[in-house]
């Protein structure tokens, strides 16, 4: 009888045993198995060769910046900046290269969490840093990367123009949902200073064709439709297919519109 009990602990043990392992095991499975990224997170930034995680730092109340000195696989966004995205990098040996690496029409990539990404080439690189108003001025569409100096480095600073903006549609359950990826290329104005032409790329995601019209797109408030457009609306993009387009706007008399073709909508400004 003793036997059969101390074999029955002795089983009880190693099951709790093999329970705590069973425990342990579970607690140890990656981070990504047990929650899996979603969309596109965490958003990046690619400049050159390099890709930065993208991390948020707000001004201080004095209007200073702390930027993190060691930080080589990460860019902070300024808060706040959204007109003239402005990022930050720590002031690293490997950062600090990119001064000598990059060049004029280099392009800098920003995909947000939810997938949109927006395309900008680079335009001005000068050493050292200006004064923060001017780095985070918000005035026109575009992008600033710096490192500011310090007592070891002089610090440099890159400017971008806004190149294109990418909108992701994702997969619905309603098969007749409109699913397309949606591109804003350029906005230039007319030589008489009248019009606008605004030219957008749009890739059919979803699985049957979708035909844009007059009344899928507009300019503004004011819901102006295009007076004309290249090729002629309504236009069919059978699924898979990509097609760009070129609507021509009265130019409005604001400073800036809203753009809307689908569901997405962009704001233009500087026309």
């Amino acid at each position: 009888m003793n036997t059969i009990v101390n074999n029955r602990r002795t089983l009880s043990w190693i099951l709790s045993g093999l329970l705590v392992l069973g425990l342990i095991a579970a607690l140890t499975i990656p981070w990504e198995r047990l929650f899996p990224k979603q969309g596109c997170n965490p958003a990046t930034l690619t400049l050159g060769t390099q890709q930065y995680i993208i991390e948020t730092i707000p001004p201080e109340a004095n209007g200073s910046l702390k930027v993190p000195a060691e930080r080589e696989d990460t860019v902070f966004w300024v808060e706040g900046t959204d007109t003239n995205q402005a990022f930050a990098l720590s002031p690293t040996t490997k950062n600090l290269a990119l001064e000598a690496a990059l060049k004029t029409g280099d392009q800098v990539i920003v995909k947000q969490a939810n997938c949109n990404s927006t395309t900008y080439t680079l335009s001005t690189l000068q050493k050292g840093t200006p004064s923060l108003s001017a780095l985070l001025d918000q005035s026109a569409s575009a992008i600033t990367i710096f490192i500011q100096a310090d007592s070891s480095a002089a610090g440099f600073t890159a400017k971008g123009e806004l190149q294109a903006e990418t909108i992701t549609t994702f997969n619905t359950p309603d098969a007749s949902a409109i699913q397309a990826e949606i591109s804003l290329l350029e906005t230039t104005t007319s030589a008489d200073g009248k019009t606008i032409r605004v030219g957008v790329s749009i890739l059919n995601t979803g699985q049957s064709s979708i035909t844009l019209t007059a009344n899928d797109v507009s300019l503004s408030s004011e819901n102006n439709t295009p007076a004309s457009a290249e090729p002629a609306l309504p236009k069919e993009i059978k699924a898979g297919a990509s097609e760009t387009i070129y609507f021509t706007f009265p130019k409005p008399s604001s400073k800036t519109a809203v753009l809307k073709v689908f569901s997405a909508e962009y704001e233009l400004e500087g026309y």
